[in-house]
């Protein structure tokens, strides 16, 4: 019963919004839920390594270098080989990379206030196992997502 395990019912309630967000992230952005995890991570982390993307996003270098290379031919972003290490790039969104973030994020806010709208009466208490769950799930996060958290709050303020 939901009063007897409330922490597992937000954890299903969590499952099941990321699938929704995967599904509706393509109709209402245009990208794929993958590449708006790629395009985020670039934006909030654009000194990151292609490992460290990796890390962040849980897939294998390999599936972030096949992501980029496509990104880069939809024009999303731009790779460049560094000079001082002909084995690293430089990972930048192009404006239209930007725009499609901004798009991404402004969907996410969107479907977030939807969702607060929808629960509203929710108790402190909730919030807070809420929260205690999105950090459980995300608990190997890279630093490149802890930074999301700073540039949302100065976007609001």
């Amino acid at each position: 019963m939901i009063q007897e395990n409330p922490l597992g019912y937000i954890i299903e309630i969590a499952k099941g919004l990321e699938k929704v967000l995967e599904k509706n992230v393509w109709e209402n952005t245009g990208v794929t839920h993958t590449d708006a995890k790629l395009l985020m991570a670039i934006r909030y982390g654009p000194d990151a390594s292609q490992v460290e993307i990796a890390e962040a996003l849980r897939v294998s270098p390999a599936a972030v270098s096949r992501q980029i290379k496509k990104l880069v031919e939809k024009k999303y972003i731009i790779q460049k080989i560094k000079k001082e290490s002909r084995r690293e790039s430089e990972i930048s969104l192009t404006n239209l990379g930007i725009e499609t973030e901004k798009k991404v994020q402004k969907y996410l806010e969107m479907t977030l206030t939807n969702i607060l709208h929808a629960v509203d009466g929710i108790s402190p208490r909730t919030v807070e196992e809420l929260l205690q769950v999105r950090e459980a799930l995300s608990g190997n996060i890279n630093p490149i997502f802890q930074n999301m958290k700073s540039e949302l709050k100065k976007q609001n303020n």
